[in-house]
């Protein structure tokens, strides 16, 4: 598969006389997570490896290609670009509250298939059905609902979405804007015109600044944030309807469907929700951690990759409606 392989040690949690560390972040490895996109850049720039968009994303993150390209597409890859819907703020996420932009398309704006919010999804019944119910791991204020009035502004010019951009409507209210953090299991698409500005050395001496991190997505987010003036990009769909059920980088409310499209298809469980999630879903996040084995969760991977691959297959052949 033309991989290769970088190191970087652990950071190190524990001294040799037995003492507790300041850490960046809880784990071991977080650091390196933070650090992996500029060292994949330096790679790839080193062996002279042309790219246009890196995919950043957990170990049990699954990007799904087919409406991965069809997002890119008239997107300017020379502009800084930090993409996703699944944000952190206050605790909660996706969280629609969230200080960001909107894309900024390179030609005309491509003409989004995004449905009526009031389509109800036909989903197993263990997703939850309720329209309004915020994805959420606290109770923490102030919530998504009393930042409803938040609509994120096209991140548009040379330096893309910055932190500027995504905050003025907090400005405007007199409200005090706060830096989000992505959802890292749900992935972040990163364009090459944002990697060539977060030169490695820059990320590490920020990254050596922060600490009491949640994880190597939200040292990553701080810096930048903070360091390279860059806000989230939404991809828009979410805003359209206000709704967390039209996120695409991994889209909470249809997991279960996720793990198996081509099953809920022939079941006919897969209303125009359904299948809208189906055409356009990003990723999804296995959580690999709460499989028995490596082996199980892999064999789960290959699964969802043939499903989805025949559900695909089958939903090119209906019309778009």
């Amino acid at each position: 598969h033309n991989e290769f392989w970088i190191t970087m040690p652990d950071e190190v949690l524990i001294d040799k006389d037995g003492r507790a560390q300041r850490t960046h972040a809880p784990l071991p490895g977080d650091l390196r997570a933070a650090m992996l996109p500029a060292l994949a850049h330096a790679e790839l720039a080193q062996r002279g490896l042309a790219y246009k968009f890196m995919l950043y994303g957990d170990d049990d993150t699954m990007f799904y290609l087919h409406p991965l390209r069809k997002l890119l597409e008239g997107l300017d890859p020379n502009r800084p670009l930090a993409m996703t819907d699944n944000i952190w703020l206050h605790h909660s996420h996706p969280h629609l509250g969230a200080p960001r932009c909107t894309p900024c398309k390179a030609g005309p704006p491509r003409a989004a298939h995004l449905l009526q919010s009031q389509d109800k999804p036909h989903l197993p019944r263990d997703v939850n059905q309720d329209e309004d119910r915020n994805i959420s791991t606290a109770n923490a204020l102030p919530t998504p609902e009393q930042l409803s009035w938040y609509r994120p502004l096209p991140g548009c010019g040379a330096s893309g979405c910055t932190p500027e951009i995504a905050c003025r409507p907090y400005v405007d209210r007199g409200v005090h804007c706060r830096f989000p953090v992505a959802h890292g299991g749900a992935g972040i698409v990163f364009s090459v015109g944002l990697m060539l500005k977060m030169k490695s050395e820059l990320l590490q001496k920020c990254l050596s600044k922060e600490y009491e991190c949640s994880g190597g997505d939200c040292l990553l987010s701080r810096c930048l944030w903070h360091t390279f003036n860059v806000a989230f990009t939404d991809p828009g769909y979410s805003v359209k309807h206000s709704s967390t059920r039209d996120v695409v980088f991994d889209n909470m409310h249809f997991r279960i469907m996720m793990r198996d499209p081509m099953r809920q298809l022939g079941m006919g469980k897969c209303n125009r929700l359904c299948k809208w999630q189906l055409r356009n879903g990003i990723s999804s996040h296995i959580g690999a951690r709460y499989f028995p084995s490596v082996k199980t969760a892999t064999e789960l991977v290959t699964s969802m990759c043939a499903s989805h691959a025949s559900a695909w297959e089958r939903l090119a052949t209906e019309p778009t409606e």
